[in-house]
């Protein structure tokens, strides 16, 4: 499991990456190219979530204990940053990213570094509920 933890985290810091070069970088990206990579960093993200709610919280909570409440925690996290990049979304496609560009490029790269700390910090905290043993049913 932990290979595929793994897997879904290096992909979003890979994609968080991309997307810093290219908002940082002098010229403008067409809103294509800003398109793909919202949607690429969306769909690994939900991907992301999905893996780590099945595999790692739920059952960790399910364990209960210390393990149960440090997992409850990280899931509410998770919820939140989830919840904060779709009304990021939300509120950029409802506006001319390119026309309103200075303003995008401040959201865009403070979301992403959002992203990034919430995925660094799961880094450092999800292998104790990965590879801490399971609470035995009596």
């Amino acid at each position: 499991m932990s290979k595929h933890l793994a897997a879904y985290q290096h992909r979003i810091i890979d994609i968080v990456g991309r997307a810093e070069a290219v908002i940082g970088a002098d010229t403008r990206p067409s809103s294509q190219a800003l398109g793909k990579l919202r949607w690429d960093l969306a769909r690994a993200m939900n991907e992301y979530q999905v893996f780590k709610h099945s595999r790692i919280f739920d059952p960790a909570i399910a364990a209960g204990g210390e393990r149960g409440s440090a997992a409850s925690r990280m899931r509410e996290a998770c919820m939140a940053i989830g919840s904060e990049y779709r009304l990021y979304v939300a509120a950029w496609n409802a506006t001319n990213i390119l026309d309103n560009w200075d303003d995008y490029r401040a959201a865009a790269l403070t979301m992403l570094a959002r992203i990034r700390a919430h995925v660094d910090a799961e880094m450092e905290h999800l292998p104790a509920l990965v590879t801490a043993p399971e609470r035995k049913a009596a």
